[in-house]
């Protein structure tokens, strides 16, 4: 009976042991697969910020055409953040090209251009 117990004992020891194997590798695995998970992720997350930022310059670089310069363009944006700043440059531009080219937007935003650099007019009303 001695060698039976032994044997019982070795059976169960070598099944423990190739399940604890098997457990191993799947967990190792199912590691990799979340690992590859993120790694998409993470990939697809950085294509979409390239595709929106290559959406965002595009409308920063019409909208800045459109206002004589990116200093106009960021005056509006700084006045009215950028949701109403990107309306104000749109209305702007229809406004010039309504007159004839005659609207003159940087002049009408009270900006200044003074050695590359833009100087904000401030205006105060004395009530």
């Amino acid at each position: 009976m001695g060698s039976f117990f032994r044997g019982v004992v070795k059976g169960a020891a070598k099944s423990l042991d190739k399940n604890i194997t098997e457990q191993l590798a799947f967990l190792k695995s199912e590691a990799s697969s979340v690992a590859k998970i993120r790694a998409n992720r993470k990939i697809r997350d950085q294509e979409e910020y390239a595709a929106t930022l290559k959406e965002n310059s595009a409308i920063v670089e019409d909208l800045s055409i459109k206002v004589g310069g990116a200093d106009n363009l960021q005056f509006l944006f700084d006045k009215y953040g950028t949701a109403e700043g990107k309306i104000r440059a749109e209305e702007l531009y229809q406004h010039k090209r309504n007159t004839g080219g005659e609207f003159d937007i940087t002049e009408n935003l009270n900006l200044e251009k003074e050695k590359g650099l833009v100087l904000v007019q401030v205006i105060l009303l004395v009530v």
